[in-house]
């Protein structure tokens, strides 16, 4: 630059756009903590086509419906179900800014994707466990669960389509 030059102006959205994509890219810890919960299994393994992810939460060892669940590392695949939430709900609420002008569409793709950030932290707070299902209240894991994955689908899905519509 030389002398008389003004220096270029700041990108008001770069900033925001590192926060965002660092934000996101957090929500693969939910990945590692996964796998890392699976592989822990041994007694039967961890399967992938049988199992429920909810099971690697199961804070018991026990035969349930005739599967054997036995998660020696559900704390941490809980942990994940929280940080998985916390990370969607926070990353969706700043990618929705950076995408969309404000206006109804922006506010149905970030509620649908906020509440299914709720929903899955809240299956690491209401994980499965024989307490839980004893105590009468093993529905709301199912139903948490349910927020999660539901509005979290349709979600995405819209916000896909509004990305693309931005091209």
């Amino acid at each position: 630059m030389t002398r008389g030059q003004e220096a270029p102006a700041p990108d008001p959205q770069g900033s925001g756009r590192l926060v965002a994509g660092v934000v996101l890219l957090l929500g693969f810890v939910y990945l590692v903590f996964e796998f890392i919960a699976a592989a822990a299994w041994v007694e039967p393994p961890y399967d992938w086509a049988r199992n429920y992810i909810s099971d690697l939460g199961f804070s018991d060892c026990a035969s349930v419906e005739g599967i054997r669940l036995c998660s020696p590392l559900h704390g941490l695949m809980n942990a994940g179900f929280l940080v998985q939430g916390t990370v969607f709900a926070v990353g969706s609420i700043l990618v929705t800014s950076l995408l969309f002008p404000p206006g109804p569409f922006r506010r149905v793709v970030r509620a649908l994707m906020v509440v299914s950030g709720a929903g899955t932290f809240l299956v690491g707070v209401f994980h499965l466990s024989l307490a839980l299902t004893a105590s009468g209240f093993g529905w709301v894991h199912f139903t948490v669960a349910f927020v999660a994955i539901g509005p979290g689908n349709a979600g995405i899905l819209l916000l896909g389509i509004g990305a693309a519509r931005l091209r």
